[in-house]
């Protein structure tokens, strides 16, 4: 199966019958086999999906949007720590009326991480990223890896919801 995986998403085919496979395991650590033996293909997982949650939020602000377009509406997660932590990591980047849903394993997860991977992807090609820092790191793949560790660092904890800016 892992197999039908790869090529499905090396293919980018979210509508492969194996990523709509009620058998499909894919959730935070499959996404990193994926990344792994997919190329150009990013990690999934809850830092990242905040992250990418909370740059819809900063759009949808800047362009006065009230509401999360579909297409933008990255799944968030919850940090995996213990139930009894004193400050618990937050991971879901809703705000107001901007509002993201679970991200929920199997096709759901595989479909999203597809998506983020798209838009990435687009960010890292476009003509404005040509100057960017990630365009220095040594191989054009390394460039989407390196924006992937980046939002894992900045979806690491949003912190309070009232700390989300305009800016």
């Amino acid at each position: 199966m892992i197999q039908e995986v790869k090529i499905a998403l090396i293919q980018k085919d979210p509508d492969a019958p194996v990523l709509r496979s009620k058998a499909l395991r894919f959730n935070a650590g499959m996404t990193k086999i994926y990344s792994l033996i997919c190329p150009d293909f990013l990690i999934y997982d809850s830092r990242v999906a905040a992250a990418l949650g909370l740059l819809v939020v900063h759009y949808c602000k800047a362009k006065g949007l009230t509401q999360v377009p579909s297409a933008l509406c990255f799944p968030w997660a919850c940090a995996k720590e213990n139930e009894n932590v004193s400050a618990p990591k937050r991971r879901n980047p809703s705000t107001g009326t901007l509002q993201f849903t679970r991200l929920r394993s199997g096709s759901h997860h595989a479909r999203w991480n597809m998506r983020a991977n798209w838009v990435l992807s687009q960010v890292i090609a476009h003509q404005a990223a040509a100057q960017s820092p990630f365009q220095q790191i040594d191989a054009p793949a390394n460039a989407l890896r390196g924006l992937e560790q980046a939002l894992f660092m900045i979806g690491y904890d949003l912190g309070h919801a009232g700390q989300v800016s305009n800016g």
